[in-house]
């Protein structure tokens, strides 16, 4: 049996391959399409979270982080679509902003939303290496977080909440996501039928968020 970690830019092959050989369970986004079983945290739900929680502490400009071309990504962002729609207001395509995982990367992608504020006043980063990179090139320009500008993140690494300010993150249960992988594939080689499973996500609120001044 294959337990994939991250479907990145491979589902497709990944698909095929679980076509052929059966014995397969994947982490990552969760879709009704998939034929074969995926476990993956609720990225839909979670960036609603991470975007609701801005929007009530007042923020009115809420810019996103992130590569939306890749599955998990693309959820969280569909849930920042959807919290902006249930407030009324419409995604801005200027303040959503490609960003890649790499932190060094991600600093320089974040550059051209900060040179926009204050035309935004809050960032969903869709992870927390982004969210680190988006707070360092505000800083390089001179913006407070979190009393100019919300900052949230997703994954909950440990770094996330010993960095200043701590940051705010959407939390992943990985642990627990291991434990149904593997107990799927057990189940698989058993013989038995196994279907996809979608994981909780929670907000961690910590101190990049601040209301409206």
């Amino acid at each position: 049996g294959v337990i994939f970690v991250g479907q990145g830019r491979h589902r497709s092959e990944i698909r095929d391959f679980a076509r052929a050989h059966k014995r397969v369970v994947t982490w990552g986004a969760v879709e009704a399409a998939d034929d074969h079983c995926v476990v993956g945290s609720d990225n839909v739900g979670g960036g609603m979270l991470a975007t609701q929680h801005m929007l009530n502490l007042g923020r009115k400009a809420v810019a996103f982080l992130g590569d939306r071309t890749l599955p998990e990504i693309g959820q969280r962002y569909e849930g920042y679509a959807l919290a902006l729609t249930a407030a009324g207001m419409d995604v801005d395509e200027r303040r959503v902003i490609a960003a890649p995982f790499d932190i060094k990367e991600a600093r320089v992608a974040a550059q051209p939303l900060a040179a926009l504020y204050p035309e935004f006043d809050a960032i969903f980063a869709a992870s927390d290496m982004i969210a680190l990179a988006a707070i360092a090139a505000l800083r390089d320009k001179g913006i407070r977080v979190p009393r100019d500008v919300s900052v949230v993140g997703f994954d909950d690494i440990p770094a996330g909440a010993h960095v200043s300010p701590s940051l705010t993150t959407v939390h992943q249960d990985i642990r627990r996501a291991g434990e149904i992988l593997v107990e799927k594939l057990i189940a698989i080689l058993a013989g038995e039928s196994v279907s996809s499973q979608t994981i909780e996500t929670r907000l961690i609120v910590r101190q990049s968020c601040g209301a409206r001044p």
